[in-house]
């Protein structure tokens, strides 16, 4: 008992050694602590965070939502606050069982747990990097340069708005920390530094952001197969056994991390499988955020594509695509590279160049992105820019050896003199170079210039910035002033290259000055990297990160009665109301943002953006929040339309429905109407047959009734597309045509057409009412307009009756749905599409009446049997009532005459299950997105409950595993022969 207890002090003593013996002990941690608390010193003390949309509509309502269930001791496994329900625990994102957020979460306000959680994690990334330093062998010095390199990098400051990336980077060097550790013992010494390391990332992976996950674990194994396997098989024996040993050690690592994090990695993978990510991405569509070349300069002139700090005119996003690292550690990181030593340093080089070249993406000289793409795991990745978290994490130990480097080099006035005269003479050309750089640009802004041109067609270009177009001529400019050595960015980096010089000068003067050279350089390079951090991003003071909304949103959708849509933004989320902002506030929203949109939603969304057709009313959507600046559209003889939005879209043979429209500007005197409109599935109707009348009524009741006909007013769509014929009517006026081409590379127009209809004698048109009447086929209107000729006034008549505007103020404009659906509903029939067929089609073209009929796909759920629904009149069917709505359990109360559907129009999902009077009944999902249950007659209760089988299966995954890391590290520590694999 004694000699285990002794072996189980020392394996401590061993484990614990880089937490014990930090070299200068409490003053290098409290140098990284007072680092983080300056870098995040805004939100310190004047309450402004760092702030980018992502922050304001995804992260912060996310940690609010779930800050305010930990403070009532549950988690939110399920949302109903977006995208008409949303497993939100399974996205991951929020970290809910993340120790940090398990702890902060619960005991502040998310707006203090934000400010709090970004200072721990910088410390904790600057921390274990300093350690990690430590454990290569290098000095404390070195270690605090790297620490400070590697937590306010670019890509870190980047990415200080995403809380899940910030998470899960903290832990990559911890995790390298105990991979050299491994290769270093042998034993059940290296297998408690494999547990441990597994451990590490069981952590990561609650954090939770799979792409660093993944990036962590490829860094980990290519470090383990340099570090312990290239040694071994330079020897003559013993390298089998070592190179096995190694591999079950990473074995273990993997195996650990992944069970640890089980309960967060499987309701992950269930969300995955309903998303565009399932079946992995294709190479193409992966490549969004590649580093383009010119992105090689944001290395010296970080700020280069800026415009203030609130736009930025390079590809892609700045976040994922800017590699600045600092001047002076950049220097450093050349010198640790060129005149450094160990045996580590050409695996953080060889880690610097692949990372930057896979992060090139497309742009890369040779496809490493895309053979990493093949890699397991790897297929559901986007975004390749994000490697340069692995090119930071190379610099910044590269940096920590080069400064360690230093420290070391004996005393050379003539190396002083050297170096701060080569800085000077550096800088001097730098700037000469700059200016010519910067003319050079200006000449194009008036000449034109093809690079900017092929610049400007790249993808993810952007189209305007600061709210004017980008041209040639603005990229010239916008080129010219940041490359220019007045500009203020600019200068300040030739000043840190002069002040980078004048730091490495002092190392090699006197002793007086070697004592000053190492707080020099420190505070260079952190003055450098916080500088850079504080124009990196605009601030936002904390109090704003809550939407401003009008009482109206205040009091909506709170209980399941309806929900609101918030329609997408043109203003890159600028306004106070977007999707996912109104979670905050507990405001159920149809819409939503999350990096793992479930696909049903989005499909759905987009099929009511095309146009409502009732889907808006069936989805219970009562209030839809615009822009209250309309986009630009086009428009055709002063009629304005948007080309795949009509007003209106009938349905397959729709008759005896009429669709309203307001004028914008109220009652409007004309003396002509003008429609822009076409024909679907309509060739076989002949020329001149009506397929829809007009009715114009005025404030004194007069009306006025006019015909719309085909080959007239308005024909087939396809009417000039090549073999599309034959057409039983002739082509109207074009307003407008979408051009296309077929696989064979020919190109043809799909349009829409022109209708003008005189009135005479005018009137004041105060309402217009379209009634479609085809035989065949469906009719969309796109735009309706009124014409006055006495004043030349064309006036819009495109507000939908059923959607009046309800409030409007300088960013929002908000328009109430008077034909919602209730929340729940009952249905007495319901059809069985084949399998493979698109029911959003079907409901959105018909013929399809929602009121009478359900739509489902085949194969219906095992049990259900339909038959009894036979009778498909609504009149005496029964009612269905909601009697207690919470975010994971929806009771309903139902009285029915005969069998019928119960429709709850909430997202279905894999996890949802549902009783009817206790008894399990199997759900069907309904009109493509809801869920329906099958009710007889008579009275019952409907309760449906969210039970995901992924998370009792992955929480007794994680407390196994967790019960096999104790195990395992009491057996390393009686196993453990004294002294044996130390």
């Amino acid at each position: 008992m004694v000699a285990q207890t002794a072996r189980l002090v020392r394996l401590l003593r061993t484990l614990s050694r880089p937490f014990r013996r930090p070299p200068v002990g409490v003053t290098s941690l409290l140098v990284l602590l007072g680092a983080a608390l300056i870098f995040h010193s805004p939100s310190l003390v004047f309450g402004l965070v760092p702030d980018e949309d992502d922050l304001r509509v995804f992260f912060f309502p996310l940690m609010a939502l779930t800050g305010e269930a930990l403070h009532q001791g549950r988690l939110p496994l399920w949302t109903p606050l977006i995208f008409s329900g949303y497993p939100l625990f399974a996205d991951g994102e929020a970290g809910m069982l993340y120790p940090f957020n398990l702890l902060v979460l619960p005991l502040t306000t998310p707006e203090q747990a934000l400010v709090i959680l970004q200072i721990l994690h910088s410390f904790l990334s600057s921390l274990f990097m300093f350690w990690l330093v430590r454990a290569l062998g290098g000095r404390a010095f070195g270690g605090i340069v790297a620490g400070l390199v590697y937590a306010y990098s670019g890509f870190a400051v980047g990415q200080m708005v995403h809380g899940d990336v910030v998470r899960s980077m903290a832990w990559l060097p911890l995790e390298l920390l105990f991979a050299e550790r491994m290769a270093r013992t042998a034993g059940f010494a290296r297998l408690a530094n494999a547990i441990l390391c597994g451990a590490v990332f069981g952590i990561q992976g609650l954090a939770l952001h799979v792409h660093f996950t993944i990036l962590s674990a490829l860094t980990v194994s290519a470090f383990i197969l340099y570090r312990g396997v290239a040694p071994a098989w330079a020897r003559k024996s013993g390298r089998l056994r070592d190179a096995l040993s190694l591999a079950l050690a990473l074995g273990t690592v993997g195996v650990i991390g992944v069970g640890l994090a089980a309960v967060q990695l499987l309701p992950l993978l269930e969300l995955a499988g309903e998303t565009f990510r399932g079946a992995g991405l294709s190479v193409s569509d992966s490549t969004p955020n590649s580093i383009w070349p010119g992105n090689l300069a944001t290395l010296v002139l970080p700020h280069l594509f800026d415009v203030g700090t609130r736009d930025y005119w390079g590809l892609w996003v700045k976040w994922e695509t800017t590699l600045y690292v600092g001047i002076a550690p950049l220097a450093l990181a050349t010198l640790g590279a060129v005149a450094g030593r160990g045996p580590h340093r050409l695996f953080f080089l060889l880690l610097a160049g692949l990372s930057l070249i896979a992060a090139m993406g497309a742009y890369a000289p040779f496809p490493l992105w895309d053979t990493l793409h093949r890699l397991p795991g790897f297929n559901v990745l986007k975004s390749p820019g994000r490697f340069s978290l692995l090119f930071a994490l190379a610099t910044a130990v590269l940096a920590g050896r080069g400064a360690d480097w230093l420290a070391e080099r004996p005393s050379s006035f003539r190396w002083a003199a050297a170096i701060a005269i080569g800085a000077g003479v550096a800088v001097l050309g730098s700037g000469l170079g700059l200016q010519a750089v910067s003319d050079r640009l200006q000449a194009w802004s008036v000449s034109g210039s093809a690079f900017i041109e092929q610049y400007l067609r790249l993808p993810g270009s952007p189209v305007a910035v600061d709210g004017a177009p980008l041209s040639v001529e603005r990229v010239a400019r916008l080129a010219a002033d940041s490359f220019s050595p007045s500009g203020p960015f600019t200068a300040w980096q030739l000043a840190l290259a002069l002040g980078t010089g004048i730091a490495l000068a002092c190392w090699f003067m006197g002793q007086s000055m070697r004592l000053v050279a190492p707080a020099l350089t420190v505070a260079l390079v952190f003055g450098d990297l916080w500088v850079n951090g504080l124009n990196s991003h605009p601030y936002l003071a904390l109090d704003q990160l809550r939407p401003q909304v009008p009482d109206l949103l205040q009091r909506a959708g709170r209980s399941g009665d309806f929900r609101v849509l918030t329609l997408p933004s043109n203003q890159d989320k600028l306004t106070q109301v977007d999707p996912n902002r109104l979670m905050a506030l507990r405001v159920e929203e149809a819409n939503g943002y999350s990096s793992l949109p479930p696909d049903r939603p989005a499909s759905y969304l987009s099929t009511v953006l095309q146009t409502d057709n009732d889907l808006l009313s069936l989805w219970n959507v009562r209030y839809v929040i615009s822009e209250s600046r309309p986009p630009q559209l086009p428009s055709y003889q002063g009629v304005s339309f948007h080309p795949t939005r009509p007003l209106l879209r009938s349905k397959e043979s729709e008759r005896g429905r009429s669709f309203g429209f307001l004028p914008d500007a109220g009652p409007v005197r004309a003396d002509e109407f003008r429609l822009v409109a076409d024909l679907q599935a309509g060739a076989a109707i002949s020329d001149g047959v009506t397929v829809g009348t007009i009715r114009l009524e005025a404030p004194d009741g007069q009306t006025r009734v006019l015909q719309i006909r085909a080959g007239l007013d308005v024909s087939d769509a396809r009417i000039d597309v090549p073999g599309g014929g034959p057409f039983a009517h002739r082509a109207a006026e074009v307003a407008f045509d979408h051009q296309r081409s077929n696989p064979d590379g020919d190109r043809y127009a799909q349009e829409i057409f022109f209708g003008r209809f005189a009135l005479d004698p005018p009137m004041l048109i105060q309402r217009a009412t379209i009634e479609p009447s085809l035989p065949t086929g469906r009719i969309a209107a796109y735009g309706l307009a009124s014409f006055d000729s006495s004043t030349r006034q064309v006036t819009q008549i495109s507000n939908p009756e059923a959607h009046p505007i309800v409030y409007t103020d300088a960013q929002i404009k908000i328009t109430e749905n008077r034909e919602v659906r209730p929340r729940v509903s009952l249905v007495p029939d319901v059809v069985i599409l084949p399998r493979g067929a698109d029911p959003l089609l079907r409901m959105h073209d018909g013929p399809f009446d929602f009121r009478t009929t359900a739509m489902a796909t085949a194969p219906i759920p095992e049990g259900l049997d339909l038959s009894s629904l036979t009778d498909s009149a609504v009149a005496g069917l029964g009612t269905a009532e909601i009697t207690q709505y919470a975010d994971q359990r929806v009771a309903i109360r139902t009285t029915t005459s005969r069998s019928a559907l119960v429709v709850l129009a909430d997202a279905d999902f894999p996890g949802w299950v549902a009783r009817v009077d206790g008894i399990p009944s199997p759900i069907l999902r309904t009109d493509y997105l809801f869920r329906g249950v099958l009710v007889p007659a008579g009275e019952h209760e409907v309760v449906f409950s969210y039970e995901p089988r992924s998370i009792p299966i992955g929480l007794l995954i994680t407390l196994a595993t967790a019960a096999t890391v104790t195990l395992l590290l009491g057996f390393a520590v009686v196993r453990r022969g004294s002294g044996a694999g130390s």
